[in-house]
């Protein structure tokens, strides 16, 4: 964490005009990134991706030091800036490919698949990833974050706390297409985890990050009356462990599990525990 925190500050010194200016540019509150360069706070995963697309660097060398590096340039100069947006977007058109590669071979997929996938060479790939671990390990990543963002932004659309919880329950059901795929991405990544330990801040974090939207969205209930219960992030805690063993149930073929057996059941549960007024198990 050391080495993160170093090379966040020297983006901080030598891509930005203050500290403060780039808190401002990573969209990061001052004092947070002051603690978390002194490494008295760890960086999020959402904080990193950010830092890396502002500063047109790849997470891979903020995480591990290697990947797309800074140059001593500001981030907007001309030709270099144009080549790093090029680089970027190619970057990324690579990870979602591996990720979805992985979505179905796990971590037996090869480089060479990836680069027949991307209709390049796997000698492009490692201009971009040196090993097959930061690439899959950031492809992981994207993934991920890219599944909580857009859920967070549909549950911004919703006012109403037994809308929002019934509108993420709808969208965690691991329905053919993204969604599934992106189940078994966690999936993937919790039995990786399990054996690596580099993945598992990554887990862990993202892991957090669920338990606090889930919770914010009990919190919202109970602060309109609409929910009661006594701990947010305990409910928070069962909800997500029993989506999670119905989603493998689903995913592995177990008879009589179905995507709307699934709904079913988190929906009563939500309604035993929460014990509202006001119905979480509405008509969709």
């Amino acid at each position: 964490m050391d080495a993160l925190a170093d090379r966040v500050r020297y983006l901080a010194d030598n891509l930005s005009g203050t500290h403060r200016e780039f808190a401002a540019t990573v969209e990061l509150e001052p004092t947070k990134l002051s603690k978390s360069m002194r490494g008295r706070r760890r960086f999020r995963t959402d904080e990193l991706l950010r830092i890396a697309e502002r500063m047109s660097v790849s997470t891979d060398w903020l995480l591990f030091g290697s990947g797309i590096s800074p140059t001593p340039a500001a981030p907007h100069a001309g030709p270099a800036m144009a080549r790093r947006t090029r680089e970027a977007r190619r970057r990324g058109e690579i990870l979602d490919t591996t990720w979805h590669l992985l979505a179905r071979h796990g971590y037996r997929v090869r480089l060479v698949d990836i680069a027949a996938a991307c209709g390049t060479s796997v000698a492009a790939l490692r201009h971009y990833f040196p090993s097959k671990q930061q690439l899959l390990q950031s492809a992981l990543l994207r993934c991920a974050e890219q599944a909580f963002s857009r859920q967070q932004q549909e549950l911004d659309l919703v006012s109403d706390a037994g809308a929002a919880l019934r509108r993420l329950i709808d969208q965690l059901l691991p329905r053919p297409g993204q969604s599934q795929d992106e189940w078994l991405i966690w999936l993937h990544v919790s039995t990786e985890s399990a054996r690596r330990p580099e993945l598992r801040a990554v887990h862990g974090d993202f892991h957090r990050r669920w338990l606090d939207l889930v919770a914010g969205v009990v919190d919202r209930g109970v602060a309109h009356g609409d929910f009661t219960t006594r701990d947010a992030h305990r409910f928070a805690l069962e909800f997500m462990s029993l989506a999670d063993g119905l989603a493998i149930r689903l995913l592995t073929g177990t008879p009589h599990h179905t995507v709307e057996t699934m709904r079913e059941v988190l929906l009563e549960h939500a309604q035993r525990s929460l014990r509202g007024d006001h119905p979480v198990a509405a008509p969709r």
